[in-house]
């Protein structure tokens, strides 16, 4: 079994009063080693769209509403099965000199992470687009999904600011 695998990292904070859903930024920042040593038919990954989101505290439920990213993975043959490898998630959040760790739920198209890994399998996540020429380096695979972060419970009183800080570090691998 050979992995191919691609870093892929999610930064976001939060500081503000949760009462009025003060928000920060988050920052997605996508690193290949060695292009060079790309082949055909391996797996590329990337966020579409805006990279920077809003988390918003809701207080009926004790946590920030959830928040989802589009990706778009890309290869020039068609991939059985596909994995989101969870290297490191963390979010701490801050108030009145205590530290307390929020826990992170992941998923992609609502496949939930299950011991560090969410795994795509089967041909549903792909289509397959072409110039109409069968030979062109153009025609590729394409599968779009969404990673979605879900917050666990953190209590916050409406009279003093939570500050929050999180990392999410995921690899994409193909199972060759």
């Amino acid at each position: 079994m050979k992995k191919i695998l691609f870093f892929i990292s999610i930064i976001f904070s939060h500081y503000g009063n949760a009462a009025t859903s003060l928000s920060e930024i988050i920052t997605l920042n996508a690193n290949i080693s060695n292009p060079d040593e790309i082949l055909p038919g391996e797996i590329k990954s990337e966020i579409l769209g805006d990279k920077f989101q809003i988390l918003s505290y809701n207080n009926k439920i004790t946590s920030f509403n959830p928040i989802t990213f589009p990706i778009r993975s890309t290869a020039n043959s068609k991939i059985d099965a596909y994995s989101f490898n969870v290297i490191y998630k963390n979010m701490n959040c801050s108030q009145n000199n205590t530290i307390v760790n929020v826990p992170l739920n992941l998923s992609v198209n609502d496949v939930a992470e299950s011991n560090n890994k969410i795994t795509l399998s089967g041909s549903k996540y792909w289509y397959k687009v072409t110039t109409g020429d069968t030979s062109s380096a153009y025609n590729q695979y394409i599968s779009d999904t969404f990673f979605k972060i879900r917050f666990g419970h953190v209590t916050n009183s409406a009279s003093s600011d939570l500050a929050c800080y999180g990392n999410i570090t995921i690899l994409t691998s193909v199972d060759l």
